[in-house]
């Protein structure tokens, strides 16, 4: 059965519209015409005309949009523009890592931020998983874990378009791992890198 169409949009409301720069912005729509709107952006408050066509998705939650979610299946309204909005204002305060239930999305900043330190890299060795935040760190160690509690092979699969940060996820996971291998972090039932490279074969971290 098709889904009913979304009701128009009423002067007054709040709605996703699209827009050239962030792709989407959320926006409380003033005056609609036939052809064009009229709306204002709700973080900074421009006004601006718009196509008609441009204004989307019915904002129901205004007071969410304050909120940064760290895992996208928290979100109460999810659709693409409060998705991509989202992770827009996670990346613009520097956190390039976000959750989708045990999936990770990971945004390249294009520059060099402070997120593999080795005080992050204690952490994510050290502290209970709930207790952390998204990074790739939290994804190399579930897949580690996963591979001394079920003692088999464990596949860590790392997708995306060219320029999107591929090689260095990877090289991040590898970093994390070996310094498991070289032991003093409490994990001690695997302390060579000898023994943890016997575990990673060929091809199973790849880009």
């Amino acid at each position: 059965m098709a889904k009913p169409p979304p009701p128009p949009p009423k002067e007054g409301g709040s709605y996703w519209c699209k827009d050239d720069i962030h792709a989407y912005l959320p926006t409380k729509l003033t005056k609609l015409t036939g052809t064009s709107a009229t709306v204002s952006d709700l973080t900074t408050s421009r006004t601006f005309t718009v196509p008609a066509a441009d204004v989307l998705d019915e904002i129901h939650s205004v007071e969410h949009l304050s909120m940064l979610y760290d895992d996208l299946v928290k979100m109460d309204e999810v659709h693409k523009a409060s998705i991509i909005d989202n992770l827009r204002r996670r990346c613009a305060s520097q956190k390039i890592y976000t959750s989708v239930g045990d999936i990770l999305i990971a945004i390249n900043p294009y520059k060099m931020l402070p997120l593999y330190t080795p005080q992050v890299i204690e952490d994510f060795i050290r502290k209970d998983p709930q207790d952390l935040y998204p990074h790739v760190f939290g994804i190399a160690m579930d897949a580690f874990r996963s591979m001394r509690t079920e003692d088999r092979c464990q596949s860590i699969l790392i997708s995306g378009e060219s320029g999107a940060g591929k090689t260095e996820a990877t090289k991040q996971c590898l970093h994390l791992l070996s310094e498991v291998a070289l032991g003093d972090h409490g994990e001690s039932e695997m302390t060579s890198i000898g023994e943890l490279s016997g575990k990673i074969s060929e091809g199973e971290l790849k880009t």
